[in-house]
């Protein structure tokens, strides 16, 4: 079986009018088995897009023709030209048996910074219904404009520790980077410089069974936007340049996807499955978490928005 990552492109306005401007399939060669792609976060640069996400496969099955239960993840970055055409197309190694990326965004030199997870084996990689002993920390890695690797690192605690990761990156006003993400159950804060070492880590204990899925810069702090394990509804909450938790509002339904927009105010992404159809649901907010808009178009698509620069989206 072989899956191949789609990008479904569409201009979507706030009159719901929608119109395909392509539609394409990717996927590196045909040699994988047991394999599929899938992207998570769609950025657009000045000569296309920039596509990331992950590849999973049983690499077992590759060399034995024996299915197994410990999957290969890896990182996965596509570019693509304005027609969707494939510039390039670029998974990246290291000593683990899964690591992904779950957000990245651009510096000044069109390098790119993406943060995640990793999970360094342990029996099964994890995969085991026995006892096990795992690392799962936090994942990160720069690559330049061709996807080429300039350093890859990992951050937490040593063997059998606490599960950590990282969901989101920004960059701060000081030329150096936040990083949300988890320590166990609580928010985690990281602050690293362009060479990814840490200046400092901090919980926000507040922000307990909330897991983040977008942290950005606003006027006068930031704000987190994050999931609420303990119900079916989302928050968002700004904090100042410290980490210091200044307010938390709650949103009555669980977005998939947040971004911000060229105005700097932020759309939601999310789906509504109301009998039997699907709808694809984007909600803007400003950055004091108020309602400007909300609609709803037929489409089974939640995972990634983009604004485009002539102010419509992208949905994948």
């Amino acid at each position: 079986m072989k899956l191949t990552l789609i990008i479904f492109v569409i201009s979507l306005t706030n009159i719901l009018v929608s119109q395909n401007a392509f539609l394409k399939f990717y996927n590196k060669d045909g040699n994988y088995k047991l394999s599929f792609d899938r992207g998570l976060q769609l950025l657009e640069v000045s000569d296309g897009y920039i596509i990331m996400g992950f590849n999973e496969e049983d690499q077992e099955y590759i060399k034995t023709g024996i299915p197994s239960v410990c999957d290969t993840t890896r990182p996965m970055f596509i570019k693509v030209d304005k027609q969707g055409n494939l510039l390039w197309n670029k998974r990246y190694e290291n000593k683990t048996c899964f690591f992904f990326t779950k957000n990245f965004i651009k510096n000044t030199k069109n390098e790119y910074i993406g943060v995640g997870s990793s999970l360094t084996k342990g029996d099964t990689c994890g995969f085991s219904s026995t006892p096990y002993i795992v690392d799962n920390q936090l994942y990160m890695q720069k690559i330049n404009d061709n996807g080429d690797l300039i350093w890859q690192k990992t951050i937490g605690e040593s063997i059998s520790k606490t599960v950590q990761n990282a969901n989101s990156i920004v960059n701060t006003n000081d030329g150096n980077y936040f990083i949300i993400g988890q320590d166990n159950s609580y928010t985690w804060l990281l602050k690293i410089n362009e060479q990814g070492d840490t200046l400092w880590t901090k919980k926000i204990t507040s922000l307990y069974n909330k897991p983040p899925l977008l942290i950005s810069n606003i006027k006068n702090g930031y704000l987190i936007f994050s999931l609420d394990d303990a119900s079916s509804n989302s928050t968002a909450s700004k904090i100042d340049q410290f980490g210091n938790l200044l307010w938390t509002k709650s949103f009555p339904y669980r977005f998939d996807a947040v971004t911000k927009t060229n105005d700097g105010n932020f759309s939601l992404l999310r789906y509504n499955k109301p009998l039997s159809t699907i709808y694809s649901i984007i909600t803007k907010v400003d950055t004091s978490i108020n309602t400007l808009w909300e609609q709803t178009y037929p489409l089974i698509a939640s995972n990634s928005l983009c604004e485009t620069k002539d102010g419509n989206f992208i949905i994948t």
